[in-house]
């Protein structure tokens, strides 16, 4: 999927990011604002992260380019603690008796973060929708979902704050250059196929449950489920190319710090295969995947003791997940689901089915997984982090091509949503459409024969000018059909202005 909706990120707006970047500066001088008509017609932002050792810079990025740039005096060491300290908090259940304690000390430390990352740039995302996050280093190692907004909050004030994943929906890239290159979504209508693997490790009977019960959810499904689920197996029916969806349900995904192609997934061995399914060995297959989940526990080696608590040690982990992304998003898959940390199998089944449930209604992946996190965040059993901030979409965050908008010919996104909002809503008998300005690209050149015709159409269109094969007109917004089914037109679109009544 591109940047953003028919938009690239200019390589001049990267460059000029860095340039900035390099001089110190906090903002971009002359930078337009947000709130100016610069977000997406879908409402996404776009945050690039640059942690140094002094800084962390963050700039934010639209579709006319970056928008503004803030320095936020955090070294990557103190971040690198931060987010090691957070992890931890909200990679455990706290003991009974404890939980209500536990819960408001993850509010706390989620609010310090937030404070850090997003409370610069805030009024910058201000419309937004949903948020595609840049991280680096260490911050490939955060849910930037979990992070919690409630400003000179304490003690059971913290109650009343807001998590990121309550405003935003989110998904992240490993670069910025991804973002610009990634697979478009699968063709056709809709989520249809699923392959879900029922992994025999970890809680067998659990796996087994989740991988049936998210397969019964598609019209076209087939499960490995305990002994079935071999390495050998799994790769025989990728090869195929005809799943719109790959679940891994259970199990341990293996993330390797030093080469993260090395990283997999344990499977069954079977026939000369050790039982862990690599990425090197996914890209090798050639497999057509629109979205890959991994519902599992996550294994990032040997644990970190207080003397490895280093930027060097968990940096590596945030390191070895964008290397990981990119070479899977590289193998042909548009999207992947992947937990940063430990899961509950039980939590985990709930936000699988629901996030589901959501796409197979239409949902995009991003909004789909946001949906899911909501329903635990707000069921008293599962409100704390720990059940459902772990996952987090990489990726293509929109739905399958089916579910995108539709062809509209002739006519630009914004004119062919303009009339169809006509034609579709209540008017009385003879009330008069709105008056349009739109520029219409010929063919050719404009002829004084070529004017002539459109003007031939409707003495109601007036032709306020004409430059090359371009012709700008002002006309009804009900004579946008007529235009179009001129065979010397090529496209309608709005001008830089529009006139209307």
């Amino acid at each position: 999927m591109k940047l953003l909706p028919k938009s690239r990120i200019s390589v001049l707006s990267v460059l000029l990011l860095l340039l900035v970047m390099l001089a110190g500066g906090t903002t971009l001088a002359g930078a337009s604002s947000s709130r100016d008509g610069a977000i997406d017609a879908d409402g996404v932002i776009v945050l690039a992260y640059f942690v140094t050792d002094s800084s962390t810079n963050i700039a934010v990025i639209t579709r006319n380019g970056v928008q503004t740039i803030s320095r936020v005096q955090v070294s990557r060491e103190e971040l690198t603690k931060l987010i090691w300290n957070f992890h931890q908090q909200i990679g455990q259940l706290p003991s009974v008796g404890n939980e209500l304690v536990h819960y408001f000390t993850t509010l706390e430390e989620a609010d310090k973060l937030y404070s850090l990352l997003i409370a610069p740039i805030e009024s910058a995302i201000e419309g937004a929708k949903h948020l595609v996050i840049v991280p680096s280093g260490p911050l490939f190692y955060l849910p930037f979902g979990v992070l919690y907004r409630c400003p000179n909050c304490e003690g059971r004030d913290l109650l009343s704050g807001q998590f990121l994943i309550e405003r935003y929906s989110i998904s992240y890239a490993p670069s910025l250059c991804s973002l610009a290159s990634a697979p478009q979504a699968r063709s056709g209508e809709g989520y249809q196929s699923i392959l879900a693997v029922g992994n025999p490790f970890g809680l067998p009977s659990g796996a087994k449950t989740e991988a049936k019960d998210i397969a019964a959810l598609f019209p076209e499904r087939t499960t490995l489920i305990g002994s079935e689920a071999t390495e050998k197996a799994v790769k025989e029916l990728l090869r195929e190319k005809k799943y719109d969806v790959v679940h891994f349900a259970g199990g341990v995904f293996l993330l390797d710090k030093q080469d993260p192609l090395l990283s997999g997934i344990k499977l069954l061995p079977s026939e000369n295969e050790d039982g862990v399914f690599r990425v090197d060995e996914l890209l090798g297959l050639g497999a057509s995947i629109d979205l890959l989940t991994f519902s599992t526990a996550l294994n990032v080696g040997p644990l970190i003791d207080d003397t490895a608590r280093n930027n060097g040690q968990v940096s590596s982990v945030g390191e070895a997940f964008r290397n990981l992304t990119d070479a899977i998003l590289a193998s042909g898959v548009a999207s992947i689901v992947i937990p940063l940390g430990n899961v509950d199998s039980i939590s985990t089944k709930y936000l699988m089915e629901v996030m589901y449930q959501k796409l197979r209604q239409g949902a995009t992946k991003a909004a789909a997984l946001r949906a899911a996190q909501l329903v635990l965040l707000r069921d008293p059993h599962y409100r704390n982090p720990y059940f459902w901030a772990q996952f987090v979409l990489h990726g293509d965050w929109g739905s399958s091509s089916a579910m995108k908008p539709p062809d509209t010919g002739k006519l630009g996104y914004a004119l062919y949503q303009k009339l169809q909002q006509w034609k579709t809503s209540s008017h009385a008998p003879g009330q008069i459409p709105p008056t349009i300005s739109v520029v219409v690209t010929l063919a050719h050149p404009a002829t004084q024969e070529d004017l002539e015709a459109l003007r031939a159409l409707s003495n109601k269109i007036e032709i306020q000018g004409a430059f090359g094969s371009f012709v700008q007109l002002r006309l009804p917004l009900t004579l946008l059909d007529a235009i179009c089914a001129l065979p010397e037109v090529r496209s309608v679109t709005m001008p830089a202005e529009t006139i209307s009544n």
